[in-house]
């Protein structure tokens, strides 16, 4: 496998933390909240593991990491992270408790719930597998969010995980797939012989929220789906599906960002597409409303965005 490598010791000091915080997605950068250092410094290197990004953070600065749901609501990262603290610690809160884990254990996390997580320097491997491929294979996985599975119960599911990335020279992207089963079926083992612990219970409400997130997914793009649709098809009413999206027009809010995330991806991936193109593929009734809220959310217009974006990444293809 091929790595992406991100290392900041070619940035000033100074600057190291912010270039960071600018990586998209798989990095936690754009998913988390989290506050700088003193001092910052990280040496990663990014490989597909299949559908599952596999993140070897060889040394990093220990962070303190937070998310909470308005932020899972709206970035529509649905995955699963789970990391193998390789020469680290880490400790936080997830699922109403404490957790702390260290060298050699694992820690399962469930990026479309709540938590926080603060890490020491060191060294970590780490897998975001999207929540559909991990529930084919542990379907109650998200029981297991802010678990620590210890050294001594993980090692195989720890090797298991590790292995990808420590021998990625020797191991060809066609097989990555099927390291990432692999992963999975170990894992399920591990935690189907794990007891004497106290898994997570339902949060409230959680399956018609996952069912409104994953619908909201799918009709975006469709200008007349509306909060009273989501209702109807998730089987709630309306009072109660505004409470699971933080009250007020949190639902349509919700809805609205979904289409202008479309909509700012579209405008750099197809710039030869026009912006009224770009509306109605995004579910905006009429141009000028995403030209206005688009504005509002970004501080520039559609066009501008485009050309600054397309500044900043000469030769993209046109069209």
């Amino acid at each position: 496998m091929i790595g992406l490598r991100f290392d900041t010791a070619v940035y000033r000091p100074e600057d190291r933390y912010e270039a960071w915080r600018c990586r998209g997605w798989p990095s936690l950068a754009p998913i988390m909240d989290s506050r700088e250092p003193g001092r910052f410094w990280a040496d990663i290197t990014t490989y597909a593991l299949g559908p599952a990004p596999l993140i070897h953070a060889r040394d990093m600065t220990g962070l303190a990491y937070e998310r909470d749901g308005r932020r899972a609501r709206r970035d529509y990262i649905d995955h699963y992270g789970i990391m193998a603290c390789v020469a680290c610690s880490a400790a936080g809160e997830a699922a109403g408790r404490a957790f702390r884990g260290g060298p050699g254990d694992l820690i399962i996390g469930d990026f479309g719930l709540p938590h926080r997580q603060v890490s020491s320097n060191g060294e970590a491997i780490s897998v975001s597998i999207p929540r559909a491929v991990a529930e084919s294979v542990i379907p109650d996985l998200w029981r297991w969010h802010g678990m620590v599975i210890p050294a001594h119960q993980a090692r195989a599911a720890f090797d298991c995980l590790c292995a990808p990335a420590l021998q990625a020279g020797s191991i060809v992207d066609e097989a990555a797939p099927q390291q990432l089963l692999l992963f999975l079926q170990v894992l399920k083992q591990t935690l189907d012989a794990v007891s004497g612990v106290e898994k997570a219970a339902p949060p409230l409400d959680l399956a018609a929220d996952w069912r409104a997130r994953r619908l909201i997914e799918s009709r975006f793009p469709d200008p007349a789906f509306s909060p009273a649709m989501v209702a109807r098809a998730v089987g709630v009413s309306r009072s109660k599906l505004y409470r699971l999206f933080e009250g007020g027009d949190g639902l349509m809010e919700q809805i609205r960002d979904r289409r202008l995330k479309a909509a700012a991806d579209m405008l750099v991936r197809a710039p030869g597409r026009s912006i009224e193109a770009v509306a109605q593929a995004c579910g905006f009734r009429e141009p000028r409303t995403l030209r206005r809220l688009f504005a509002a959310r970004y501080g520039v217009s559609p066009a501008d965005f485009r050309a600054l974006a397309l500044r900043c990444e000469p030769g993209r293809p046109t069209g």
